[in-house]
């Protein structure tokens, strides 16, 4: 099963890190990294992911945007400011691309995890270059090629309760794994790992499981009428021999056994 390739772009950083809340505690670029790193942590078992940046380093939005070629989804991870009373969640899609359903379900899972309101999935459009996107993020990694192209604003760093919330550690986490759950079940991951292509006692980050879950796919190897695997159990004379022969059938294409 071929693994998703995911894209984190942690907004600011670097020589950019004037977005601060409220308070002055919050620094956006930090907190976007946070949220970002978090995230990475949820996918890795089921997508390839990559991060734009890992620390706080200078990256343009050509740079960020770019890094989306061959990607399966961009999403780039920003806060808002506007006034103190200003709250909510905002997610942006591209004008080209049109993944409002992905773009509601991502943003309304980092809203509840927040307990802060959804302001919804919008499109911004440049008013300089009208068809094309007002984020030049977006603009540049739905040009690469990239199908699902997406900017997330956790809320408002210049209200002070929301503030509060991109702080707490607890509920940034909360909010990134909200975020995963709604990724993977966009993907189907779920419905995936339940048809038994993979076995219910080995778990995702085990090294040998894309090589068990392979040879499942290739029908070499069944498993327990249970479901389960037990992969560090011995191998018999018995079991030996099926599955010499079963490999046999498959690389040479004849039927040995019938």
């Amino acid at each position: 099963m071929r693994k998703y390739k995911f894209v984190i772009d942690p907004g600011h950083g670097g020589k950019d890190r004037a977005n601060k809340g409220h308070s002055g505690r919050y620094v956006e670029a930090d907190g976007n990294l946070q949220f970002a790193l978090y995230l990475r942590d949820y996918l890795n078992p089921y997508f390839h992911v990559v991060l734009t940046r890992d620390k706080d380093k200078t990256l343009s939005l050509t740079e960020r945007g770019r890094m989306a070629k061959g990607a399966d989804m961009f999403l780039s991870v920003h806060s808002d400011a506007y006034t103190s009373n200003s709250s909510g969640v905002t997610i942006f899609d591209s004008v080209d691309l049109k993944n409002e359903d992905i773009a509601k379900n991502i943003g309304k899972a980092v809203a509840d995890a927040m307990g802060i309101p959804f302001r919804g999935s919008r499109e911004k459009e440049s008013s300089r270059h009208p068809g094309e996107d007002y984020y030049t993020v977006i603009d540049v990694a739905q040009d690469g090629g990239c199908p699902c192209v997406l900017l997330l604003e956790r809320g408002f760093h210049s209200n002070p309760a929301e503030e509060k919330k991109l702080l707490n550690a607890n509920i940034v986490q909360a909010s990134a794994e909200a975020t995963a759950n709604a990724i993977k079940k966009y993907y189907k991951i779920q419905e995936v790992m339940s048809m038994g292509r993979i076995f219910k006692d080995i778990e995702d980050d085990r090294w040998s499981a894309p090589y068990i879950e392979a040879a499942k796919e290739l029908d070499i190897i069944n498993g327990n009428d249970d479901g389960t695997f037990n992969p560090a159990g011995s191998l018999t004379r018995e079991q030996a021999a099926v599955l010499t022969v079963r490999l046999y059938e498959k690389i040479t294409g004849r039927k040995v056994v019938k």
